[in-house]
């Protein structure tokens, strides 16, 4: 439930600050246009909602933000599953 409230208000805040802005395209393809922490911060969340088989079609910003992120290599790098530690499930 709070992995759905939390993406559901970071959906409403990217779509508020484009409309704030008058641009529905942003000056970037990330939450506030150029890559910023909230990129940083928004990724592993998604990451969790995917560990907990948590439905993301209500989320498409937030889907997109995670697509453009993942075209990174810092972000492929940092992605839990490339962890010399993962744990085996």
């Amino acid at each position: 439930r709070y992995i759905a409230d939390g993406l559901a208000t970071i959906e409403l805040l990217v779509k508020e600050w484009s409309l704030e802005r008058h641009d529905t395209t942003r000056e970037g393809p990330f939450c506030v246009g150029p890559l910023s922490l909230a990129d940083v911060f928004l990724v592993p969340q998604l990451y969790n909602a995917d560990r907990f088989e948590v439905d993301l079609t209500a989320y498409p910003e937030c889907l997109r933000i995670r697509s453009a992120c993942e075209e990174l290599e810092a972000f492929r790098k940092a992605a839990p599953d490339n962890q010399l530690d993962k744990p085996i499930e």
